[in-house]
């Protein structure tokens, strides 16, 4: 069999040449009497052999070797790369070409770093669902004591008839106000960019090209600091979506008690917004806050709900299929199924809840020995008693934070079997429900130690967690050390170097203390942390705040947002400086220059803040977890400034850190 690395590739942005049918075997001089060329081979051998090629550049540069071959990887060839390189990615759904070229630029920007952030608020155009006006600025909520804190839910929503159509969903908690994001992306609102006019551009499309539009709710007589939304959760819609347009359902808990079904529709128009809500029956005073919501993922959905009285209460979601004119506006409030009080010690209070599969529940409590508690749930209610406690060896302690797995998990064969808690700790602990154990692993920062106050999984391959203080998230790469399917280009052959080297971090005995042994400084899960805090101080909006809530719309999405104290953060993990981050499913390449904002018709002045740096995005701070003594703070540049670098105009300027993204620097060369 001839090898592949004989093939004479083509560069991978070649188009192919449909009049050429010369194959790569044929061309070959060093072809022996005995090789047999590729294009003999049947399909089914050259999916086996695809499996073994490093990374997507070369599959598509294998593709364009011959029409057979093309047609092999046009076939089966991308899906295969898919499966065997991101396998707990399955879910997006999307030409597999253009599934191999996000998934790929998803991974090379997370190993590099490439982060861009920004402080996001409603924009223009804002709809209010009270009223059905326009606005054209958002008020920020007035008497708090302190900053607000939010929480968050998103999620995506893919049209079955077209899979590159997608709305995303962001809901938002401000206070007593609700804020929600309808975020459109596809070939067809690209097509519409295209037609439209560099106003509309400015006030309609993001810098990725995607529409958005903003909308805010208040329920009558809500008054800040005293019916402050506590919790959000969106009631995901059937595989085939909504059957009506636009048509979203939300469950809010308040500080006051009360738990609501909130149905809006979210147009454009006067005529397509409007919104209604129903009740669930808490039977509790006022005063008694709403702890921590969640809906179950199935056909059925449960809401379950703690409450600040250590109270858990079980409702059903009532049918989607309902419509919104079909619910009147005085709607019967809706009784639990069921309800118990936890047995525990007066001192101990619910922290948080989530399902961690269609029929169990795990419930986080603390201070005590045991703060992990697992449910089993149905139609009827709870069991009477947890099917499962873990603990954390003897310690009392509290957690604060769940998070599940996905179920396609190698590690999990059915759903809920394995999830991961944060607590008061910072230690991110894994449960898994099959081991007598409390926790099967760890993941812990030797450089901080503060309390997991919120935590977000990305498929089986990253961890984000939210720190108690300094604005900070903590990333972890979920990827056993040496068993990464993928690795991108660039940073091949120094991951491998990394890997070799032995190490013991984030390794724990059975009692949780670090086992003792050789330590060269390095984190086997490539840890490493972010500062939300930019580095200017007068784009300082909290600047020792907690990261209360964390989101993502999908696994798969480059979009991750953070919720602090009185604003929230979005992470584009995407390039602001290169065009090969141009990710055909997700994201457009940016605009540049951006826009100074919208509805803004200011001129942005020259010099630091000159034409060449967007104002919006913020310049962070970073380091690697590690052991070492000294730790090397790395920060970002302007993205003006990383641009001409990289281009040859920087000369002089600080040098790029190996293997990070071109805007990242030393702290001692800034």
């Amino acid at each position: 069999m001839g090898s592949l690395n004989n093939l004479p590739m083509r560069s991978a942005n070649v188009a192919i040449n449909s009049e050429k049918t010369t194959t790569a075997a044929s061309s070959s001089s060093a072809a022996t009497p005995n090789s047999t060329r590729l294009s003999e081979l049947p399909p089914e051998i050259l999916l086996s052999i695809i499996t073994y090629l490093p990374n997507a550049r070369s599959l598509s540069s294998l593709s364009q070797t011959c029409k057979y071959l093309h047609r092999v990887v046009l076939d089966g060839g991308w899906r295969d790369f898919v499966h065997t390189r991101f396998p707990s990615q399955l879910s997006l759904h999307a030409n597999r070409g253009d599934a191999a070229r996000a998934l790929s630029t998803l991974s090379r920007n997370w190993d590099r770093k490439t982060i861009t952030a920004r402080y996001i608020e409603p924009t223009f155009p804002i709809h209010s669902l009270n009223t059905k006006e326009r606005f054209t600025q958002w008020q920020r909520p007035k008497g708090q004591t302190m900053g607000f804190q939010p929480c968050l839910d998103s999620y995506v929503l893919m049209h079955h008839e077209d899979v590159n159509r997608r709305q995303e969903y962001l809901a938002a908690s401000a206070g007593a106000e609700l804020l929600l994001r309808k975020t459109s992306i596809g070939p067809v609102v690209e097509q519409w960019w295209e037609r439209s006019s560099d106003e509309d551009r400015r006030l309609y499309w993001d810098h990725h090209h995607h529409r958005t539009a903003w909308y805010t709710f208040r329920f009558p007589g809500a008054m800040e600091g005293r019916d402050d939304i506590t919790s959000l959760n969106f009631v995901r819609p059937g595989p085939d979506g909504w059957s009506q347009p636009n048509r979203q359902d939300i469950v809010v808990g308040s500080a006051q008690g009360d738990l609501s079904l909130l149905h809006v529709r979210l147009g454009e128009t006067p005529d397509g917004i409007s919104g209604v809500w129903e009740s669930f029956n808490t039977n509790i005073r006022k005063g008694i806050s709403v702890r921590a919501t969640d809906i179950s993922d199935s056909t059925s959905p449960l809401l379950a709900a703690a409450f600040e009285d250590r109270g858990l209460k079980l409702y059903p979601v009532p049918s989607h299929e309902r419509s919104l004119e079909e619910i009147p506006e005085r709607s019967p409030t809706i009784d639990s199924v069921d309800h118990i009080v936890l047995p525990i010690d007066a001192g101990c209070r619910i922290w948080n809840t989530q399902f961690i599969s269609p029929t169990a529940l795990a419930v986080c409590i603390g201070p005590s020995a045991g703060p992990v508690h697992v449910y089993s749930t149905s139609a009827t209610g709870f069991s009477k008693q947890p099917i499962r406690q873990f603990g954390t060896n003897g310690r009392h302690s509290s957690v604060y934070s769940l998070a599940s797995l996905p179920p396609s998990s190698q590690a999990s064969n059915d759903t809920g079997q394995v999830f991961l808690s944060g607590g008061y700790d910072g230690v991110v602990r894994v449960h898994d429900m099959r081991s007598p154990r409390d926790f099967v692993s760890c993941y812990w920062d030797p450089t901080d130690d503060g309390a997991v106050y919120s935590m977000q999984t990305l498929a089986r391959e990253r961890l984000v967690v939210g720190n108690s203080r300094n604005a900070l998230i903590k990333v972890y790469d979920l990827r056993m050390a040496g068993g990464r399917a993928y690795h991108y280009l660039d940073l091949e052959s120094h991951l491998r170097t990394l890997d070799q080297t032995p190490n013991t971090e984030n390794i724990f005995s059975s009692d949780g203390v670090p086992i003792d042994g050789e330590d060269n400084g390095r984190n086997t899960h490539n840890g490493w942390n972010l500062f939300l805090n930019p580095r200017e101080r007068r784009n300082y909006r909290a600047s020792n705040s907690p990261v209360y809530a964390l989101t993502s719309p999908s696994p798969h999405s480059p979009s991750l947002i953070a919720g602090i104290e009185n604003g929230f953060v979005q992470l584009d993990v995407s390039s602001a400086t290169d065009v090969r981050d141009a990710d055909p499913i997700h994201h457009h390449c940016m605009t540049h220059p951006p826009p100074s904002g919208r509805g803004s018709t200011k001129k942005e002045p020259r010099g630091r803040n000159g034409p060449n740096r967007d104002p919006a995005i913020l310049n962070l701070a970073a380091y690697e977890q590690t052991t070492e003594a000294a730790m090397r703070l790395r920060v970002q540049r302007d993205v003006g400034h990383a641009r001409d670098a990289k281009g040859g105009r920087g000369h002089g300027r600080a040098p790029g850190v190996p293997g990070w993204d071109q805007r990242w620097i030393d702290s001692r060369d800034e």
